[in-house]
């Protein structure tokens, strides 16, 4: 259950319990929290961020207060940090308050274009995956959506090695190649 007040945001944790350890309750500062922000990660597809989402992303991350070591990593943009307390939540058993804080923060590094998007992407996939197998669609849809964009990314970057399948032909082909060169 979630209380929520004007000034702070916070969580009874008892069924994170079933789950592994309890974090501490999320707390905002008041008039800070961008509409929905927090569950944008749940709601949107992988390419259907604007620039204003992202702002907003931002703004929440900076503006919640989660009472664990990694969550000043986490929402400075620090993907190592973000993924470590997304996989400490699972299995996922519910929405809640620091699970949507801790994803928004994730969210926050896949949408950085910094050098462990991909890491960031893969953990919102697995976590959205495992939503949408106990709730609604939706989720398998957003799901979907992030699964799709890294197989564009794979895609994007194979094609952009210089020599994309000389690695995938055996001995014999590769000498035809190189001959037919």
């Amino acid at each position: 259950m979630t209380a929520v007040s004007s000034s702070t945001r916070e969580v009874d944790c008892d069924a994170r319990a079933l789950s592994g350890p309890a974090s501490a309750p999320v707390r905002l500062s008041p008039g800070s929290r961008a509409p929905q922000a927090d569950r944008l990660w749940r709601s949107k597809d992988a390419d259907a961020f604007t620039d204003a989402d992202r702002e907003a992303i931002r703004s929440f991350v900076s503006a919640a207060v989660v009472d664990d070591p990694r969550w000043i990593g986490a929402s400075t943009g620090n993907t190592a940090d973000a993924t470590a307390m997304a996989v400490a939540m699972w299995p996922v058993q519910r929405l809640d308050a620091d699970l949507d804080a801790v994803m928004t923060a994730l969210l926050n590094c896949a949408l950085s274009n910094g050098n462990n998007t991909r890491a960031a992407s893969i953990i919102l996939f697995q976590t959205l995956t495992q939503v949408g197998a106990r709730r609604k669609r939706s989720y398998k849809s957003v799901a979907a959506s992030w699964q799709d964009k890294l197989r564009r990314d794979d895609y994007e970057e194979a094609i952009r090695r210089p020599q994309p399948v000389r690695h995938l032909l055996n001995g014999s082909e590769h000498s035809q190649a190189a001959k037919a060169a």
